[in-house]
């Protein structure tokens, strides 16, 4: 299931749980991240960063609406 949410945009959405995933305003799809545990939280500031379980931390740029 889903444990966090974190958007930086209506069309740069992060969904954080057992998996991760982003949504790109048309479509969710999987985002690979390595990780063996869940991510418990997700936020983000010019990167979108998920923490989980046993230390798990990964880092993603997100997409600008500017470019």
């Amino acid at each position: 299931g889903t444990s966090a949410l974190w958007g930086a945009s209506a069309t740069d959405v992060y969904a954080a749980g057992a998996t991760m995933q982003h949504f790109d305003g048309q479509a969710w799809s999987a985002v690979a991240t390595g990780a063996t545990s869940a991510f418990t939280g997700i936020f983000g500031r010019g990167s979108t960063i998920a923490v989980g379980t046993w230390l798990t931390i990964r880092r993603a740029r997100h997409a600008r609406p500017d470019g």
